[in-house]
């Protein structure tokens, strides 16, 4: 099941699975990959990306565990443009051990953007 999201949906949460315990990051990263191939992030560190504190049952991801998803809520100047194939792949950042870790997905998230109604 490819989630779904919709121009006209302010406000709404996009949740990306890490499978693992991130709750000691000092970053998470989305890089969001538009269907031409141009690409955007959003942040923890900017405020955008929060880490999900409490299990959730998301309607596409299932059950996720408190601190192994992320969520980036859909803002009014989101770059966001009608068309499929939609990417997103989380980065997660702990800078506290010497050297820093930072793992990456192995692969995006796809998703679609629709025009809404």
């Amino acid at each position: 099941m490819v989630q779904t999201v919709s121009l006209t949906d302010e406000g709404s949460i996009i949740r990306v699975a890490g499978d693992f315990d991130m709750s000691s990051n000092t970053d998470l990263i989305l890089t969001f990959t538009d269907p031409d191939g141009v690409t955007f992030t959003k942040t923890k560190g900017g405020g955008e990306v929060t880490l999900g504190t409490s299990l959730v049952v998301d309607p596409v991801l299932g059950s996720l565990a408190a601190n192994t998803y992320v969520e980036y809520i859909i803002e009014s100047t989101s770059p966001f443009a009608v068309g499929y194939p939609w990417a997103v792949l989380l980065t997660y950042v702990n800078t506290t051990p010497t050297p820093d870790v930072r793992i990456s997905g192995e692969s995006p998230a796809v998703f679609q953007v629709c025009a809404g109604g």
